[in-house]
């Protein structure tokens, strides 16, 4: 069953962020199971993320193989997600305006 993610990324402010998104490289080469992936901060610049995946165990087998390693490196805490069942998902042409540059399809 597809899963949303929210993550609160404790001490990841957008520096951390784009280290972790050239370490891990999730845009060039995803791991299994994810279907979206929507990041921002909140009011204290800290890291907030919304993923979609096809199963909890997906995101579980992301996080030990790939997430957890990097975000040791960067002195991180491990992040621990809610996760909730995907009711709908609705995305529009709009989105295209919010791809980070560099981002390949």
């Amino acid at each position: 069953m597809a899963v949303l993610a929210i993550i609160h990324v404790t001490g990841c402010k957008t520096r951390e962020y784009d280290t972790l998104r050239k370490d891990i490289r999730w845009e060039q080469n995803p791991p299994k199971g994810l279907i979206a992936h929507i990041a921002g901060t909140d009011k204290n610049g800290e890291m907030q993320v919304a993923d979609i995946w096809e199963t909890e165990n997906d995101f579980n087998n992301f996080a030990k193989s790939r997430l957890g390693p990097a975000f040791q490196k960067l002195n991180l805490p491990e992040p621990k997600p809610e996760m909730y069942p995907i009711h709908n998902v609705n995305v529009f042409e709009q989105i295209e305006q919010f791809r980070m540059a560099g981002m390949s399809r």
